[in-house]
C-alpha cells in the first residue's frame, strides 16, 4: 500500500469580532488553542488542557520531498490517501513509513472534514470516522482514531447515507431513513432543540423526510440545509451568518424565508459566514471582518442575504468557505477573504476584499474545491492543486498554486480538507 500526506494544518484564526465566546485569543500573531466550552476543570481550577489532534497517518518527521522530478512511477490502489505541503515542494515520496492507504481498495464516495476529525462513506454504504472525538464528533462514543473505523450506529443500523458535513466539533449524516447529529452542541448545531454535546448519532426530529434533502453545509458551528427546495439553517448565528435577520442562535432548523420564492442550488459555511448559491445568483452573509463576503471594506457584518452582483453575469460551479471563499465558475476561480498563509493563491497573504480570478486556473475546468483555515485545494481535469502553509514552524505560505503531480493528477476523485489532516480519495 501506498499512502500520500497532503496539508498538515493549523489553529483557528481570527473571527468577527475579538469577544465573541469562539474566538481563539492570539498571542504573538498566532491563534491560541481554543478551550472547548464545558471542558473540565482541573484541581487548580484551571481547564484540563486538550490534547492537540493527531496529524493523522503522517509520518513522525516528513522525508525529504522528491527534487527536480514532476512525476513518481509508483503503483497504486483505489483508496484514500492523504497529502502533505513540506515547504515548497508536495510531498509524494515512497518512504515505508511515510505512506500508508487509509482505507485500502475502497471505492469513496463521499468525504467530509473541518477542524478535529473527518467522514467517509464508501461504495458498500460505510460510514468512517477519524480524528480526536472530544465532544463525540465521531460517534462512536468517546474514542479517538488516527486511522478510518467505521461508525457502529450506522453499521448495526443498515443506514444508507446521502450527505455528510463535518462542523468543528459536530457531523450530520443524512440517510435514507432520518437525518442525524452528533458531536459538540453548545450553539445548537446538532439541530435538536438543545445544546448538550451528543456522543452518539440521534435523530434530528424536524427533518421527517430525509429523501427531499438536497444538500447539507456544516461551518464551525452553524448548519445549513436545502430541505424541500427551500434553506433552513440552525446553530451559532453571532455574525448573522444564519441570514435571518438577527444574530440570535437556532436550536431547530429554521427557514429562511428570503430564499422562499428562490431556487437554491447548495450552500457554503465558513466559519462565521455563508454563502448561497442560487439559478439566478449567488448570496451572502455573515462576518465580513476580512472581506469573505466579497462586498468591500465597508460593511462588517450582513445578517441579510445581500446579492454577491460581481457573479450575475458568470456560470456558478461550487464554492467552498472557512475565512475565506473561494468560487468557482465556468469561466475560471475567484477568491476573496483573509489571506493568511497565502491561501487565496494569488502569491501574496493580503485579504482581499472583492473577488478575483485565480489566475492560474483561467484555463482549466474546476472539479471541487476545498478550504479551511490555512491551505485551499482545487482539484480540476488535469489535477490536483493545493497551497497555503505547509507543515514547516513556523509556518510559511507555499508558492501558489502547486500541482501535486503524479501520482494524484488525474486520479483524485474527492478531496476534503481540515485543520490537522487533507485526505484525497483515488479513483
Amino acid at each position: 500500500p501506498i499512502c500520500y500526506s497532503f496539508c498538515t494544518l493549523l489553529d483557528m484564526g481570527c473571527t468577527c469580532n475579538k469577544e465573541t465566546k469562539s474566538e481563539p485569543a492570539k498571542k504573538d500573531g498566532k491563534p491560541a488553542q481554543k478551550e472547548p466550552r464545558g471542558a473540565k476543570k482541573g484541581k487548580n481550577g484551571g481547564k484540563t488542557p486538550q490534547s492537540k489532534p493527531p496529524v493523522l497517518g503522517s509520518p513522525k518527521a516528513p522525508p525529504a520531498a522528491s527534487e527536480g522530478k514532476d512525476s513518481v512511477d509508483m503503483n497504486i490502489s483505489k483508496g484514500v490517501y492523504q497529502v502533505q505541503l513540506v515547504g515548497d515542494a508536495c510531498l509524494y515520496t515512497s518512504g515505508e513509513k511515510s505512506l500508508t492507504n487509509l482505507l485500502q481498495d475502497k471505492q469513496i464516495l463521499m468525504t467530509a472534514s473541518s477542524s478535529q476529525h473527518s467522514l467517509l462513506v464508501d461504495s458498500n454504504n460505510v460510514v468512517y470516522a477519524l480524528g480526536t472525538d472530544t465532544h463525540g464528533q465521531l460517534g462512536c462514543g468517546g474514542d479517538s482514531h488516527q486511522v478510518p473505523v467505521p461508525i457502529p450506529f450506522f453499521e448495526s443500523n443498515k443506514c444508507t447515507p446521502r450527505y455528510i458535513g463535518c462542523g468543528e466539533q459536530h457531523s450530520i449524516v443524512v440517510c435514507s431513513d432520518a437525518v442525524y447529529s452528533f458531536g459538540r452542541g453548545y450553539d445548537g448545531q446538532l439541530g435538536n432543540g438543545f445544546t448538550d454535546d451528543v456522543m452518539l448519532p440521534t435523530k434530528v426530529p424536524f427533518f421527517e423526510l430525509p429523501s427531499e434533502i438536497q444538500s447539507v453545509s456544516c461551518g464551525t458551528h452553524h448548519v445549513l440545509v436545502v430541505y424541500g427546495g427551500k434553506l433552513y439553517g440552525f446553530g451559532w448565528n453571532s455574525c448573522g451568518q444564519l441570514m435571518l435577520g438577527d444574530t440570535n442562535n437556532r436550536h431547530t432548523p429554521t427557514k429562511i424565508p428570503f430564499f422562499e420564492e428562490r431556487q437554491v442550488i447548495g450552500a457554503a459555511c465558513g466559519a462565521q459566514h455563508s454563502v448561497v448559491l442560487c439559478k439566478d445568483a449567488a448570496y451572502v452573509g455573515g462576518s465580513n471582518r476580512n472581506g469573505q463576503l466579497g462586498i468591500g471594506r465597508e460593511v462588517q457584518t450582513v445578517a441579510v442575504p445581500l446579492e454577491l452582483r460581481f457573479f450575475n453575469s458568470k456560470t456558478v460551479l461550487s464554492a467552498s468557505a472557512w475565512y475565506h471563499t473561494v468560487i468557482c465558475c465556468s469561466d475560471g476561480v475567484y477568491s476573496f477573504g483573509e489571506g493568511k498563509h497565502g491561501v487565496l493563491g494569488h502569491s501574496d497573504t493580503d485579504d482581499v476584499f472583492e473577488p478575483k480570478m485565480i489566475t492560474d486556473f483561467q484555463d482549466k475546468k474546476p472539479l471541487q474545491v476545498s478550504v479551511c483555515y490555512s491551505h485551499t485545494a482545487l482539484l480540476c481535469d488535469d489535477g490536483l492543486y493545493i497551497w497555503g502553509a505547509s507543515n514547516t514552524e513556523p509556518p510559511s505560505p507555499s508558492p501558489p498554486p502547486l500541482q501535486c503531480k503524479v501520482p494524484l493528477s488525474g486520479q483524485a476523485r474527492l478531496i476534503g480538507l481540515s485543520f490537522y489532516t487533507s485526505l484525497v480519495a483515488l479513483k
